[in-house]
Formats: structure tokens, C-alpha cells, sequence
């Protein structure tokens, strides 16, 4: 038999199932809409603070449509985390979909956030997730790196924007949220010594993928990935496709956003090296697996190992930085990474007067705004000094007094 319930008269809508209880003694009664449906819910609780503290948020969310189902909000972050990203999994490719998840399971599952109510969570909690972000560095636990720690925080905002959008939520905690400041210094560009010097110190059979970096602009995944199809090596109108990459895992994958899959125009020079190491270094014949359903085997990897098998990244890893170990390339500026090619093919491209979005496209980047913030002040500092140089063409030492 259902016990007893006893309306409290300074509460109307909250009951007292009595003392001897065993239960949650305090019960809330609410509806809802779903719809033109209106819902019964009630909600138990242990103390009568709590019944009366969720009464009053459920008023309010309820009276003013900010939510759906108020005992939603009671699900722990990680609960509606789990049902968020595997929702979202339709939508993405599959190498977002593990990033985002691994970060959850890294960075929330394993934090102070992970067990709270959805709707518990204020910006101060959030905040102090953002500020408790470290990493162990030669023993020793220290901040995370900005850029790091915006790219964790944009996957738990995203997370609770779903729940706003669900009305779940009636607002974000992480509204007003104050993030790290990026501590990455400006990018200075490999100049064309470097890149030379660098071509010169790998293998033979490896130095053409500096030049495709240093003169096509590709990623590494996209270097290695790629295969003779992908060349239209036409003197005068030559071609480089990128509509893949190569993954971790041995397979050909989804480019590293929709921007990437592009169509590159390359140099005569660039197609006389390409050709000349083809000559010398015949594409690979075996076939590899594609990550993307519904795509064929590829063969005719461009770069391969002296066995003739597509080169894979930790091999790759090795040979770079036997290579870059005594070339003085400076590592605050990442001067020893490889993608220090694209920024210097990025820096041809701006010096040499091509518009910004065409500098966009050539990337691969997804938004105009994201090759501005990387590399505005080379476009700053070319309009000025070009400026400068215009306005002091015509004068004379006369002119000058």
C-alpha cells in the first residue's frame, strides 16, 4: 500500500510521506508540456530544503518554457554526456567523433564535474575546471597549454549548448567563462634557406615530402597519404587533389575537416621534382584499406619505405627528427615540426600578393577568420611596409629638406 501523503499548507505541491518513511520522504508534484500534452511528474527528495529549492527552479523553468522534463536536470554531467556524443556521432567523421570522446573520457569523466547534476553545474565549477587543466612535464604537474585548454573547453561548452538547445537547460554555465590566453608566440616563417637545408638533410627518398609541404601546402597525413591519382602533373597546369588522408591506423580517412578536400595548382618546378623522384622511386603497388564506408582500396603511395609500403606515421615520426636533430631549427617557434612547411608556403602565398581567400582555400581552412587570426600580421605587415614604400616612392631629397 502506497504511503500516505500529507500536502505541506507553506508549501502547496510539495507532500510529507511521514517520519517513518524509509524512502525520500519529500515529495514534488509538477506538470509539464510536451507539446499540446500536459504531463504528471513527481520528484522524491531526502530533505524538504531540496524538495522546496527544486519546486522553485521547476516554477520558474516551467513558467517561462526554458525546459523540457525538469528531472532531466538531476542526470549526472557524464550521463548526458554519453547520450550527447553518441547522438552527435551521426553528424561527424570518425576521426572528430574519438577526439571529442576521448577528451570527455579524459578530461570530464576523471574531473569534479562528471558526477554532478546537469542542472548543479554553475560558472564557477566550470571555471575551475578550465584553471585545474595540467599536464605532467618531466615529473612535474604544470598548466596546460592554452590552445590545449580552449580546444577541451570547446567540447564541454558544445556539450552544454546541446543541453540548452534540448531544453534541458535554461541557461549555460559556461557563459562569462574566462579562458587562458594563447602563449603561443606569433608565427615566423621557415625562411627559404631553411627550407632548403631541410630538404637537403633527409634521405633522398623522403626529401621531395619537405618540397610538397613547403610548396603545395599539405599536412603531413596528407603528404603521406598521398597517391599518383591525385597527381595531374600537366606542365603549366598541374594538380595536386587532396580528398584524403593518412591515418594512424594504416587506412586512408575523411580529410581533417570538409575545407580540406581541395584542388591545389602546383608549380613546373614542383612537377620536375615530383617526376624526377617518381623516377627514382617508383610508387608503391600494394593496395590499403579506406576508413570511409563505401570507398575502394587505393594504391600508388607516392612516398614508401625501401620495401615499397606506404610509409606510416611512426616510421615517418623516426626519420624527421633524425633529420631536423642538428639543423638549429628553433623549437619555440616549432620551426622542428612539420607542419612549419605549410606555414611557409602559407607566407609565399601572402608576400606574393594572393588574396585572403584564396589563401584560405589553398589551406584547407574552414573559415576565412582562422587564416586571418594565423596569419594577419604577415598580411598587416605586408600592406604597411608596401604603404610605406608607396607614399615615399615620389619623394626626393628636396622633399625631404
Amino acid at each position: 500500500m502506497p504511503p500516505k501523503e500529507t500536502p505541506l499548507r507553506k508549501h502547496p505541491g510539495i507532500y510529507d510521506r511521514g517520519e517513518a518513511y524509509r524512502g525520500k520522504r519529500y515529495s514534488v508534484r509538477f506538470d509539464i508540456y510536451e507539446g499540446q500534452t500536459r504531463l504528471h511528474r513527481r520528484q522524491g527528495f531526502s530533505r524538504l530544503a531540496e524538495a522546496i529549492e527544486f519546486q522553485r527552479q521547476t516554477e520558474a523553468a516551467v513558467s517561462t518554457g526554458a525546459v523540457n522534463d525538469p528531472s532531466l536536470r538531476r542526470q549526472s554531467v557524464q550521463e548526458f554526456a554519453e547520450h550527447w556524443i553518441l547522438k552527435a556521432k551521426a553528424g561527424l567523421d570518425d576521426r572528430t567523433y574519438k577526439e571529442r570522446h576521448r577528451i570527455l573520457r579524459a578530461q570530464v569523466y576523471t574531473s569534479a564535474l562528471a558526477t554532478m547534476p546537469l542542472g548543479s553545474v554553475v560558472l564557477s565549477d566550470v571555471q575551475h575546471w578550465v584553471n585545474s587543466r595540467t599536464v605532467v612535464r618531466d615529473g612535474q604537474e604544470v598548466p596546460m597549454a592554452a590552445p590545449t585548454v580552449r580546444n577541451y573547453y570547446g567540447v564541454v561548452s558544445g556539450m552544454f549548448r546541446a543541453a540548452l538547445r534540448d531544453r534541458i537547460l535554461a541557461h549555460s554555465p559556461c557563459d562569462g567563462v574566462k579562458l587562458p590566453k594563447s602563449d603561443r608566440p606569433r608565427i615566423v616563417a621557415l625562411s627559404e634557406a631553411q627550407v632548403m637545408a631541410i630538404t637537403a638533410a633527409l634521405p633522398a627518398r623522403y626529401a621531395a615530402m619537405a618540397t610538397v609541404g613547403a610548396r603545395a601546402g599539405l599536412r603531413i597525413g596528407e603528404v603521406l597519404g598521398l597517391t599518383v591519382d591525385r597527381l595531374d602533373l600537366t606542365p603549366g597546369n598541374a594538380f595536386i587533389t587532396v580528398d584524403r588522408q593518412w591515418r594512424k591506423d594504416g587506412r586512408f580517412g575523411e580529410p581533417k575537416t570538409k575545407a580540406s578536400t581541395r584542388r591545389i595548382p602546383i608549380s613546373d618546378e614542383l612537377v620536375a621534382e615530383l617526376l624526377a623522384h617518381m623516377a627514382t622511386f617508383p610508387p608503391g603497388t600494394r593496395e590499403y584499406g579506406d576508413a570511409r564506408p563505401g570507398k575502394p582500396a587505393g594504391s600508388g603511395h607516392l612516398f614508401t619505405t625501401e620495401r615499397g609500403n606506404a610509409l606510416w606515421h611512426p616510421a615517418w615520426s623516426n626519420i624527421w627528427t633524425a633529420t631536423i636533430a642538428g639543423l638549429g631549427l628553433d623549437p619555440a617557434q616549432r620551426h622542428d615540426h612539420f607542419h612549419a612547411l605549410r606555414h611557409h608556403y602559407a607566407s609565399s602565398l601572402i608576400f606574393g600578393g594572393v588574396d585572403i581567400l584564396v589563401v584560405r582555400d589553398m589551406m584547407g581552412h574552414d573559415d576565412v577568420a582562422v587564416t586571418h587570426k594565423t596569419y594577419s600580421h604577415w598580411i598587416d605587415e605586408d600592406r604597411h611596409h608596401a604603404a610605406v614604400r608607396n607614399a615615399l616612392r615620389h619623394l626626393t631629397i628636396a622633399d625631404l629638406g
